[in-house]
């Protein structure tokens, strides 16, 4: 493009964007100190059990009984604590097994309170079930030729997939672009054509 043509693209561009901004959306409107301020009151401590250190803690979760769930990536474990914080046990650990994780990637727990882990270095979805204080791996979702992971879950057992493109982000960029698809329990992989 003639570089006075681009000149004048952007000189307009601008006074358009200029113009179409209204003055009560304005950022020098928006000012902190008009906000109503916030009281934050401590709970409770979740501590570090005996010989468990928090090493990268990447998310917290919890469960309709108010359990606890803190996946930490670094150890390769979930730390469960009760609803007043007290610690009840762990899960997982470093490996390929059934109850082991390489790279835990997401964390949820779903309407059925199964706790679901997305471990992508072992390219799989652990469905974890509590039976009388012992969490167990109940189920594996894995879609062949993929690195699709479990994002939510519905009650009937449809869930949203979501993969990361083999590719590290542009440089200067924060994020990755995501793929995403749906499919159920019975039928695996139903669209990937969703993004």
């Amino acid at each position: 493009m003639h570089p006075f043509l681009r000149a004048v693209l952007l000189t307009a561009t601008t006074l358009i964007m200029l113009c179409c901004t209204s003055e009560e959306n304005s950022v020098d409107k928006i000012r902190t100190a008009d906000l109503p301020e916030m009281k934050l009151t401590h709970l409770f401590t979740l501590d570090e059990p005996e010989g468990i250190f928090f090493e990268r803690v990447q998310f917290i979760q919890t469960d309709s009984k108010g359990r606890i769930f803190v996946a930490d990536q670094e150890a390769n474990h979930i730390l469960v604590y009760g609803e007043s914080g007290n610690f009840e046990t762990s899960i997982g650990r470093e490996g390929a097994g059934p109850d082991e994780f390489r790279a835990i990637l997401n964390m949820f727990v779903d309407e059925n309170d199964q706790l679901i882990i997305f471990d992508m270095a072992n390219n799989r979805s652990v469905f974890f079930r509590e039976e009388n204080g012992s969490w167990q791996p109940e189920e594996f979702v894995t879609i062949e030729g993929t690195r699709f992971g479990i994002q939510t879950v519905d009650k009937a057992g449809n869930y949203t997939l979501r993969q990361s493109r083999n590719r590290m982000p542009e440089p200067g960029a924060f994020w990755y672009v995501h793929e995403l698809g749906t499919g159920s329990l019975e039928e695996g992989l139903i669209n990937d054509n969703i993004v």
